[in-house]
């Protein structure tokens, strides 16, 4: 796979916005993103959501390339390896909260096969995403 932006994402938000809400990061298992028609948090089934982050602190968004400090899954109960991180704005609601990026590249480790133990995600120099 690759790594992509939601296009539905960018039509519907306004990426600056991101910077005032809760961003946090899906450990996902099995899920295919579909960059094209998936938008909420609700069409990644919840069976392959593994973990979730706390929310992203440190945010930025320059010159369209968003970036927030490195993150932490806490004690990843242990399975088959994990293949996506997926970034979302959490609203509170599966079926609300919008789907920003998906990364599977980019990041050493992934795949990971979570054992239990924490799952420390270190972000690129060059930020998370760019537009």
């Amino acid at each position: 796979m690759a790594n992509g932006i939601y296009q539905l994402s960018k039509q519907n938000y306004s990426f600056p916005g991101i910077l005032a809400g809760d961003i946090k990061v899906v450990l996902t298992r099995g899920y295919v993103p579909n960059f094209g028609t998936h938008e909420f948090l609700s069409d990644i089934a919840a069976p392959n959501r593994i973990s979730t982050s706390p929310n992203l602190g440190g945010k930025t968004f320059t010159l369209g390339v968003f970036d927030a400090n490195n993150v932490a899954f806490i004690a990843v109960p242990a399975g088959l390896a994990c293949n996506y991180l997926i970034l979302y704005q959490d609203t509170g609601l599966a079926a609300t909260s919008r789907l920003l990026c998906g990364l599977d590249t980019g990041f050493a480790g992934l795949p990971v096969v979570p054992d239990g133990s924490d799952i420390q995600i270190t972000w690129a120099v060059g930020g998370i995403f760019a537009l």
